[in-house]
């Protein structure tokens, strides 16, 4: 007992050195150390401003930058990194702790699917392309070599961090792709079907006929009208019905219960029932955040140059930053700031001596909504002759582990999929889905990441080297995530650059309303 209470009681100290030594490693102003990562010297130096600077040998190299960048990220964000990369992997319960919340969160992940569709990715790049990723993973991995020991709070999870590979870079785009950005879209497009179906899987007292179901509904979906008008046309509601609607399964709600759970039909002058809703509903409605960038003209600044900012309203006050300040030399007269994320080996905000450059999010639709009808593990949809078929679900298995336990006790899971998207559905540890309407959601960057997609996320080293708006904007234009870029050069020019992946929907359709997966029509162009 006594030996058990001395080693308990020398595991803070243990604790309090290993991070007095790591952070007397980062000597926060002054610190500098010169690196070789695969055959090339790397001089990180910390800046009075806390940032670090970087110099290389070989201006020419891409992969110089991306290994630099691999440790500088590790350096400072080690734990974010890999806190982002569990939690995108759905590993949560397996590596860090095996609760029914941290299940969920598994579930969610996993259900996305960035782990799998990241690595079907991988044999499609080209050796450079390869290389590059490879040679961000070497910068980590360096960091973690020097560094044997886990940080703290991996050190109090128990968690000791695998090297950094090249999927993992891929998974932490999908996840920063995702979360909060077509996430968002996806929240506000499930809200809808939300509202426009409660009526019919509410249990009303006295329960509604189906004449005061269309009636109510009516009422809320001209209130919708208004609001996306001229995205919403009173025959939609028409065709909502005909495609079974409102008899669909409506998994992970985006706020649960919004109406009264004393749902009593109170009636206007006209007769016609309308929907009490729970006042506390408004405060779980999903957050829309926006963001805004501008420039301004050289003809009205002091300096006869442009002047340019881009603020993508995220937090200010968050530990640790979203971004990641680095100042990058490509030799004595080319230095770079720019500003990345953690993970991912690209300058997402830059100033070079040539140009500058920066985004919000664009807000591109690329997320919808889709009815499908299963039976017997298979979808509905028709045959070259026009005729109704049903075709087998595409499975994928996933294991999630827990934490601390046998093997057999971890949990076997299914996700389904059809040509639209991944089927939302409960007890994703059965094998059989019910037979019914379900959702199935789709999104543009959702599947493997393709050759011209990772030149888009990875091309920031090449757009550094631009001189000219229109130049970076020909690289910038290749980005799959949907961003308002603005640009400025020293040519006193200004410019706008949309990017992201939008889908060839049905014309006439604008992605709003869920639409009939079986008919063919509906189904995206690419």
């Amino acid at each position: 007992m006594r030996v058990r209470s001395l080693v308990l009681s020398f595991i803070p100290v243990l604790v309090g050195l290993y991070v007095f030594l790591l952070f007397d490693k980062l000597d926060y102003v002054g610190w500098s150390k010169t690196v070789e990562i695969q055959g090339s010297a790397l001089t990180f130096t910390r800046e009075s401003s806390g940032i670090i600077h970087i110099q290389t040998l070989n201006s020419s190299s891409y992969n110089d930058f991306a290994r630099a960048l691999g440790y500088a990220h590790a350096t400072d964000r080690l734990s974010q990194m890999y806190f982002q990369k569990i939690i995108a992997s759905g590993r949560v319960s397996e590596l860090l702790s095996a609760t029914p919340e941290t299940l969920q969160i598994d579930l969610f992940f996993r259900e996305l699917g960035f782990v799998n569709s990241s690595l079907s990715s991988l044999p499609s790049f080209s050796s450079e392309s390869l290389s590059y990723l490879e040679s961000y993973s070497a910068g980590v991995n360096s960091f973690l070599a020097e560094n044997p020991l886990p940080l703290s709070d991996f050190l109090l999870a128990g968690y000791s961090p695998e090297p950094w590979q090249p999927v993992d870079t891929l998974i932490t785009v999908k996840l920063l792709s995702y979360i909060g950005l077509a996430q968002t879209q996806g929240d506000v497009e499930k809200l809808f079907i939300q509202l426009i179906t409660k009526f019919h899987h509410h249990q009303s007292n006295p329960p509604l006929s189906p004449d005061e179901i269309k009636s109510s509904t009516s009422q809320i979906f001209h209130y919708l009208q208004t609001l996306f008008h001229p995205f919403l046309r009173s025959e939609d509601l028409d065709q909502l019905f005909a495609d079974q609607l409102f008899r669909v399964n409506i998994h992970n709600p985006t706020i649960n219960d919004p109406f009264s759970s004393d749902f009593q039909s109170s009636q206007d002058s006209s007769g016609a029932s309308t929907p009490h809703i729970k006042p506390q509903s408004i405060f779980t409605l999903p957050t829309v955040k926006g963001s805004n960038n501008w420039v301004i003209s050289g003809e009205f600044t002091k300096t006869k140059s442009p002047l340019l900012s881009c603020d993508p309203h995220l937090e200010v006050d968050r530990l640790p930053a979203v971004w990641f300040e680095t100042l990058y030399s490509f030799d004595e007269n080319f230095k770079v700031w720019g500003a990345s994320a953690p993970g991912i080996p690209a300058f997402i905000y830059t100033r070079t001596p040539y140009i500058s450059y920066g985004l919000t999010y664009g807000f591109m639709d690329q997320m919808d909504y889709f009815i499908e009808h299963i039976q017997n593990n298979s979808y509905k949809t028709v045959d070259g002759n026009n005729n109704t078929v049903y075709k087998p679900l595409v499975s994928r298995q996933e294991q999630i582990l827990f934490k601390g336990q046998r093997r057999d006790q971890n949990l076997n899971v299914l996700f389904y999929n059809t040509p639209n998207g991944v089927i939302e559905r409960d007890q994703a540890n059965t094998s059989n889905i019910p037979d019914g309407y379900y959702l199935a959601r789709q999104w543009s960057f959702a599947g493997p990441i393709n050759e011209l997609d990772l030149k888009g996320v990875v091309i920031i080293p090449t757009v550094l080297k631009s001189r000219t708006v229109e130049e970076a904007q020909r690289h910038l234009s290749k980005v799959p995530l949907s961003a308002n870029f603005l640009i400025a050069d020293t040519n006193g020019d200004y410019g706008y650059q949309q990017s992201g992946k939008a889908p060839i929907r049905k014309k006439g359709t604008s992605g709003l309303l869920p639409l009939a997966g079986w008919k063919t029509e509906n189904q995206w162009k690419g």
